[in-house]
């Protein structure tokens, strides 16, 4: 059988639609949230909290692993909701809930003094957060049809952008604010409320090519 021709994304069209942009741009705002885990989070939970060497083996892997659970939970529960309500509401249902949950956690983290809440507010939020995650990979898919990979690259470079400046912003932002990492954090709680919002406005019904499907 002959092999299947390839056919080039069609940029000039494509970046003339507003869901592309819309999508990095909501992955670029979430990445903020995303990647205070991977930087910042063990320093915070150390300078910030007062945790101990012993206490962070604990503490500070908990919300991974509830991140893990949040990208199986929400890829599952999107699909189910896709199925009985078709992509619209399938799609942005889990993926806002998870940003706002996640925005909310985040911005209570930096209001409370128990340290242990916060912990459970950490956690819950990457869960929360991580809800979203396959969704945002499944809109590609939805949208980008044949060319989901081009688009997807789209939006993990947005992201990779969104993660490099949060992690020298976090940093500036705690000298800025006297040695406090607390108000940092409402900033990032801002960024992925954002990232709700922005999710709010992607179609995943619209195809960002005509004619472009997923097979």
């Amino acid at each position: 059988t002959p092999r299947p021709q390839h056919i080039s994304l069609p940029w000039r069209q494509v970046l003339g639609r507003k869901e592309l942009w819309l999508i990095m741009l909501m992955y670029h705002t979430y990445c903020w949230g995303a990647y205070f885990y991977f930087s910042w989070m063990p320093t915070y939970l150390r300078t910030g909290r007062g945790f101990s060497a012993d206490e962070m083996k604990i503490y500070a892997m908990l919300p991974f692993v509830a991140g893990a659970l949040g990208n199986m939970a929400g890829g599952t529960l999107s699909d189910i909701l896709v199925r009985r309500f078709g992509l619209g509401i399938g799609r942005r249902a889990v993926a806002v809930t998870g940003l706002a949950a996640a925005a909310a956690c985040l911005f209570g983290t930096a209001l409370v003094d128990n340290r242990l809440v916060a912990v459970a507010l950490l956690t819950l939020g990457l869960f929360s957060m991580d809800c979203m995650l396959p969704v945002s990979w499944s809109v590609c898919l939805d949208v980008g049809g044949r060319h989901a990979g081009a688009v997807t690259g789209a939006m993990n470079m947005a992201g990779q952008f969104g993660s490099f400046v949060s992690s020298v912003a976090f940093g500036a932002l705690v000298d800025a604010f006297g040695g406090r990492y607390d108000l940092p954090l409402i900033v990032f709680s801002g960024m992925l409320a954002l990232s709700a919002v922005l999710f709010t406005l992607i179609d995943p019904t619209k195809p960002l090519v005509r004619g472009s499907d997923v097979t």
